[in-house]
């Protein structure tokens, strides 16, 4: 019972984000409007438009926020990647039993100097002889990411950071600075080496790495030709340029909405943000499985139910929406089927429990024990399947009310089967005897 109290709710929700997703998609699919990027034209606003081979570009210098240096041209991103020389301590376990009843685990440590973004406090290690790193003072390790104050798309657009963060093509930006940079404090000096890294080294003259050097590594997106598939809106920024926002699934009756209707409904989702309450009625649904943690960690970070992707070079509005798609269907299958299996087996162990008893009872231990195991595992798939298709069908029925039928003729069938097995069975059993 406890299977099944976690496995219909966790199904429910996860079949009515699948649902929503699909209409989403579905919708993109024919309402798109491919449109220029160099013209902005007020009549595509509050609407889907799909913008391919665009030309981005960055209309303001990046600037560093570790470093004392700034791309004034042809970059929208600047990433830097500090690592410093430590030593990083590994563990290790060997698992034994002794005369087959005494576990026995040894462990055992290593200990390699390895370039690294994270700090390692060595106080804490095993080795009191590797409590030795160090790292240059005032420097902060890791990977920081810089973006352009201003991104334009063609001749009409302008980016959000949102946008902007999505274009991850990122390329060597070695070869547009000089031969050092400093920090910010000008502290430290950065000296580039033949590898492409600039090092600090507190020993200058030491040209082979020891415990306590640090590097960085700097990349840049540049200027591409991009495809975007986004809701386009007024900029609030720039008279002369629009910009984008998410688009968002929006009621629209059975019979659908006026087109202004429906521009004012887009905005509005647009603006409000993904459906809170779906989100958090998923919350509730993910603190209901922590007894199955499988299910409750698939939950916890479903995709938004919004369309707001941009792709390097040229794509198809079918074929960015069957990319948006690629992203989510995983994720979607994975948890679908981790519910069927927990459904499947709590609906097994009622039915076995079930069987057992009535198998005792006059009249109907012999017909149960004549039908066999095989019936009561048929059964069960057959309530599984029945069960998720009743909870299929409700999902789409708002969103999809054709499949919502074929998922009732399905449910009607299965629900059918264990009685024409059962029938097939009987049938068997007496050709057998005559």
């Amino acid at each position: 019972a406890l299977l099944v109290a976690v496995a219909l709710p966790a199904l429910w929700f996860s079949e009515r984000r699948a649902a929503a997703r699909t209409a989403l998609l579905g919708r993109a699919r024919w309402q798109a409007r491919s449109i220029d990027a160099d013209v902005a034209d007020p009549l595509n606003r509050n609407w889907l438009v799909h913008l391919e081979d665009a030309q981005v570009r960055a209309a303001s210098p990046v600037h560093d926020p570790r470093f004392n240096l700034a791309l004034h041209s042809n970059c929208l991103r600047l990433q830097s990647t500090v690592e410093v020389l430590q030593f990083v301590e590994r563990e290790h376990s060997f698992t034994r039993y002794r005369w087959g009843l005494m576990k026995e685990t040894t462990r055992s440590y290593e200990y390699r100097e390895e370039w690294s973004e994270v700090w390692h406090d060595s106080q804490s290690y095993k080795d009191p002889a590797r409590r030795v790193n160090t790292m240059p003072k005032g420097l902060r390790i890791g990977t920081l990411t810089a973006n352009s104050a201003r991104v334009e798309c063609g001749g009409g657009f302008v980016l959000d950071g949102a946008l902007t963060a999505q274009c991850s093509w990122y390329r060597d930006a070695s070869v547009l600075l000089g031969e050092t940079v400093k920090t910010r404090d000008g502290g430290l000096v950065f000296r580039r080496e033949e590898d492409g890294y600039y090092y600090y080294r507190p020993s200058p003259r030491e040209r082979a790495p020891k415990l306590g050097d640090a590097r960085v590594s700097f990349s840049y997106v540049g200027g591409a030709s991009v495809t975007i598939l986004a809701l386009q809106v007024e900029s609030p920024s720039d008279v002369q340029r629009d910009t984008f926002m998410p688009f968002r699934l929006v009621e629209r009756g059975c019979c659908g909405l006026p087109q202004e209707s429906e521009r004012t409904a887009l905005r509005a989702a647009a603006d409000r943000g993904p459906d809170i309450t779906t989100d958090k009625q998923a919350d509730r649904s993910c603190q209901h499985l922590r007894a199955c943690s499988l299910l409750g960690d698939s939950l916890s970070a479903p995709a938004p139910h919004e369309i707001f992707h941009l792709w390097e070079g040229g794509m198809t509005v079918r074929e960015c929406v069957a990319s948006v798609a690629r992203s989510d269907r995983h994720h979607a299958w994975t948890v679908r089927l981790a519910c069927w299996l927990v459904l499947f087996a709590g609906i097994y162990c009622l039915f076995k429990t079930l069987v057992d008893v009535a198998i005792v009872v006059p009249g109907l231990g012999l017909p149960l024990a004549r039908l066999g195991p095989g019936f009561v595992f048929s059964l069960c798939g057959a309530a599984t399947l029945a069960s998720a298709s009743v909870l299929i069908l409700f999902a789409n029925m708002a969103y999809h009310p054709c499949l919502a039928m074929s998922y009732a003729l399905l449910v009607a069938l299965v629900g059918l089967a264990p009685f024409i097995l059962a029938r097939w069975i009987r049938h068997r059993q007496r050709h057998g005897h005559g």
